[in-house]
């Protein structure tokens, strides 16, 4: 009508305006959520939020991880985590697999090349000891032909045979009561006295050997802390202790010279048998066995070689150059050696 408007009309229309301004600003904004929400569902597809139903939601339909539930631990668990993974070879990603975002500005990658970024946090593998103690040991014999006894005391008495003599002989019916008399000596043979009877006499040496108790011993400093952060350590210290006693128990069954706090080993004992070097190996071995038949009247039960002497053994050929004991096609050193 080309005029002005009249209060009425002006008051009314003011509250209209009013309630169209709110309702503008309110579509403006709905229209602003929807879109949010739109990029919130791509970005939630991208890194696995959306993988599973069933679960608490936001409004844009993003998956709302519970408490327990990291929001990284949601995505290395999710299935398009998984099935990524699945094409890998060998740790690598295929050619044409990828993990997508949206642009979010700059971006610095995460790689485990380098140890300022994810290779921090890689460890190594490690596979604890993979060389054997005993590879370092050398292996005990004596100890396995020898008895082992036990004692509660710090001393030890027994009695050694130092010699014997037999001269047990025939001897001839008595033919008279009076004493028998030793049978007169002539080169070559004994005659025996008038009457007969006469028995010889043998004889036994014998000696009181009194030993003291010995202590071997050695130690290696190692905190509880060590103990209780590596276990491996406990068995790897007792094991190697317990070998050097052996060893050294070994050592001086042997060699010990009976001085100070050492023991009286067999090769320092008076009147132990030593057989000269006869022409070479097998002959010296086959002899020393003879004199320990013959002359200790006893059976040997083993031979305890040097590893030298055992390769010179090994060695050892006929005229035609052929090894005795296999050679290197054989099983091993000699185990039997003259039975």
């Amino acid at each position: 009508e080309d005029r002005d408007f009249y209060d009425d009309e002006r008051t009314a229309l003011n509250e209209h305006m009013a309630k169209a301004q709110e309702a503008k600003a309110g579509l403006a904004k709905a229209q602003g959520d929807a879109t949010l929400r739109s990029a919130l569902a791509d970005l939630g597809d991208d890194i696995a939020l959306n993988e599973k139903s069933g679960e608490r939601r936001t409004p844009s339909g993003l998956i709302v991880p519970d408490e327990k539930t990291s929001l990284g631990e949601h995505f290395v668990k999710s299935a398009e985590y998984a099935a990524l993974m699945g094409t890998t070879a060998n740790g690598q990603f295929g050619a044409k697999q990828r993990v997508q975002s949206l642009p979010v500005g700059y971006k610095s990658l995460v790689t485990g090349l380098s140890d300022t970024s994810a290779g921090a946090f890689v460890t190594n593998d490690m596979r604890g000891l993979q060389v054997a103690l005993d590879s370092f040991q050398r292996p005990l014999r004596l100890r396995d032909v020898v008895t082992n006894g036990t004692t509660t005391s710090d001393t030890v008495e027994y009695v050694r045979m130092t010699s014997t003599t037999n001269n047990a002989a025939p001897v001839a019916e008595a033919t008279s009561s009076a004493a028998p008399t030793a049978p007169a000596s002539v080169p070559g043979a004994l005659v025996n006295a008038a009457g007969g009877g006469y028995k010889p006499e043998s004889a036994l040496a014998a000696a009181k050997v009194t030993t003291p108790v010995r202590t071997i011993a050695h130690w290696i400093p190692v905190t509880k802390r060590a103990l209780s952060d590596a276990a491996q350590i406990r068995t790897l210290i007792d094991a190697f202790l317990r070998y050097g006693l052996e060893e050294e128990l070994e050592d001086q069954m042997i060699s010990g010279d009976g001085t100070g706090e050492n023991f009286e080993g067999l090769g320092n004992v008076s009147g132990v048998q030593a057989q000269a070097w006869d022409t070479n190996a097998l002959t010296t071995a086959r002899k020393a066995k003879t004199k320990v038949r013959t002359v200790g009247r006893s059976i040997a039960n083993a031979y305890l070689l040097n590893p030298a002497d055992l390769e010179t053994i090994d060695l050892l050929q006929d005229n035609e150059g052929r090894f005795y004991f296999g050679g290197p096609q054989g099983v091993g050193s000699a185990s039997v050696l003259w039975g």
